[in-house]
């Protein structure tokens, strides 16, 4: 029972000598090359313990390359027993260990004659194999035990907090920097602390696979509560068995402190700049007009730029506004039923004139009674706006910018596609990065702080949504709104969706449409030939 192997080894010699009626046995283990004596019986007890180094006698030797258990009555009778070994042992009893992983042998010796029966042999060669067996689990647990304490110094010594806990909410194991986090309730091998904000996560991700969420942890003391990303995990055997949860703890009230004092500082410079820009405007606008005597058209156009840039970098300071209230939560929807169709013809209507001086087509494709959903207006057609936006600026003349959308079930899905430049398979998980830009480096010139798209993100999944891309360089870009409809209200059955009504502005219109226009037109929009 005993898994030290030192202590197992004498354990196996003194129990094996009880076994015997007394007799002094040994036990000797192949050491590489060697044989080794590892433990002996009636050992006296101010002699030195067996380290391990000691080498076998050669009464052991001879015994082991015998091969097979054997009973030996008489010693001095018998030639292959070393001479050194016949004056006083005469009866000796043996059994090789032949377990991978410990190869030896047991044997016994006794100064009379006949000492040993056969049952003795029976039952020693029994208690060899069940004493190897033994020393091979000793020598896994002891690898084991070296591993997992290399494994728990790794742990220790990472700067995250490592939690795990077993399906009973029971703490495994905890490294200090997690119980540094969570508290001094924490404790392995009791239950985790009932009253930590960490509970409802543990019992959620063992539906999951994995989830990161942020919380706020309490504090210990009478400082400020601790912001923690948690990433957990379930834990799940090879049959699908639940096992526990193991959660990854990493303090970032640091840096969510940077992020605040960064975006307090990003808006306070923001809102300074209006004043001025807005004077700059002002005053452009009022030279343009003439108040100020005439104009060249040399001047003329130098201040039309002048009133462009201004107007462009009112644009960006205006984004930079609204992601710092979106990002840190100052801002609230409005809920109310929404009417996508009715929105995207708004939308579509306000940039016709834009999309004409472009020359790019604006088309709309939406199946008659679609519906409502629940949502604020004014943040959806800001959405919907900067994604159009977006396409009439990416898109070359002749091309054509199409809006549409689909009932997916529980969800209604919005869609715009356009005929332009396309963004590279590579870019496409990072368009919706606050600050990024695609092909800004050369291929063309910047537009913006690069937050619409972030911006657009951040509203949508405000409303449970999700946004995403599907592109083709040089072919052009769709991009994707998933919204949920909500429940639905009652006694209202499900209308069939009837054909898709298009419409188009006249003051954006081109002559022909491009190939691949016409048929990305036909795919997502189900419009016949």
């Amino acid at each position: 029972s005993d898994l030290t192997v030192s202590l197992l080894l004498q354990g196996i010699a003194q129990i094996a000598s009880r076994m015997l009626g007394g007799a002094q046995c040994f036990l000797a283990l192949q050491e590489g090359d060697a044989l080794i004596l590892r433990a002996a019986s009636h050992l006296p007890a101010d002699a030195p313990q067996l380290a391990g180094s000691t080498p076998a006698d050669p009464l052991a030797r001879a015994l082991l390359a015998r091969g097979n258990a054997a009973l030996v009555g008489n010693a001095r009778r018998d030639p292959d027993i070393p001479l050194s070994a016949r004056s006083s042992v005469v009866s000796i009893l043996y059994a090789p260990l032949s377990e991978p992983g410990a190869q030896g042998l047991l044997y016994a010796v006794h100064p009379a004659a006949d000492a040993f029966i056969q049952e003795d042999l029976g039952l020693l060669q029994l208690f060899a194999q069940q004493a190897a067996i033994a020393i091979k689990n000793a020598r896994i647990y002891q690898k084991l035990q070296s591993k997992t304490a290399d494994l728990e110094a790794i742990l220790q010594g990472i700067g995250d907090g490592l939690l795990v806990v077993d399906p009973q909410m029971n703490v495994i194991m905890a490294n200090s920097v997690a119980q540094e986090l969570l508290g001094p309730d924490l404790k392995s091998g009791e239950p985790f602390p009932a009253h930590s904000p960490l509970i409802p996560l543990l019992q959620q991700a063992r539906h999951e696979e994995s989830s990161t969420q942020e919380i706020n942890l309490p504090p210990h003391t009478g400082e400020a509560p601790t912001i923690c990303q948690a990433t957990l995990s379930g834990i799940n055997s090879a049959d699908g068995h639940h096992q526990g949860v193991v959660a990854v703890l990493r303090d970032i009230t640091e840096q969510k402190e940077l992020e605040r004092l960064r975006a307090e500082a990003m808006s306070a410079v923001s809102h300074e700049l209006r004043t001025p820009l807005h004077s700059i405007s002002g005053f452009v606008d009022l030279i343009l007009m003439g108040k100020t005597g005439g104009l060249t058209e040399v001047q003329r156009d130098f201040l039309t730029t002048v009133k462009q840039q201004a107007t462009h970098l009112q644009h960006i300071i205006n984004d930079l506004l609204e992601f710092s209230r979106l990002e840190y939560g100052q801002t609230r929807l409005t809920l109310e039923p929404v009417d996508l169709s009715a929105l995207a013809e708004s939308v579509l209507r306000k940039l016709a004139l834009m999309a004409q001086e472009n020359r790019v087509r604006l088309l709309k494709a939406f199946p008659e009674d679609l519906g409502t959903l629940p949502g604020d207006s004014v943040r959806l057609e800001q959405v919907l706006s900067n994604l159009v936006d977006n396409a009439i600026k990416f898109t070359p003349a002749e091309g054509m910018v199409t809006v549409g959308a689909e009932d997916s079930g529980d969800t209604l899905r919005l869609w715009v596609a356009d005929t332009g430049i396309g963004i590279p398979l590579e870019e496409q998980e990072r368009v919706f990065a606050k600050y990024y830009q695609v092909g800004h480096n050369g291929n063309m010139p910047r537009r913006g702080a690069g937050l619409g798209l972030a911006i657009c993100k951040s509203i949508v999944e405000q409303h449970g949504g999700s946004i995403w891309v599907e592109s083709t360089p040089n072919r052009g870009s769709t991009f994707y709104i998933e919204l949920p409809k909500g429940p639905p209200q009652q006694d209202m059955q499900a209308q069939p969706t009837t054909s898709n009504q298009i419409t188009s502005w006249p003051g954006a219109f081109i002559p022909l449409f491009p190939p691949e226009a016409h048929s990305l037109l036909r795919q997502k929009s189900s419009i016949p030939d």
